[in-house]
């Protein structure tokens, strides 16, 4: 483990010790692991909500099917086909 100093608010101070109070947590380092978490659980709901608007804006979906799978296949095939040629 890696230790770090840092100069808190005076309301921060009071929150983290708020939250040592409760039993939850076992030392401040253990508050603020627990606080960094949560930040990376709401930003990761942030990319996945921005991602689900992106879909729904998209269009119209179109169901996948062993032949849509197929189709994706064979464009593949040709553009690496195209790229060869190229080559």
């Amino acid at each position: 483990m890696n230790e770090i100093t840092v100069t808190l608010p005076e309301s921060v101070k009071e929150y983290v010790e708020d939250e040592l109070a409760t039993g939850r947590h076992a030392s401040i380092g253990d508050v603020l692991c627990h606080l960094v978490h949560m930040e990376r659980k709401r930003r990761a709901r942030e990319v996945l909500k921005r991602l689900v608007q992106e879909a729904d804006a998209s269009g119209v979906p179109e169901e996948v099917t062993p032949a849509y799978w197929e189709g994706m296949r064979q464009q593949l095939h040709d553009a690496e086909g195209t790229r060869e040629a190229a080559s």
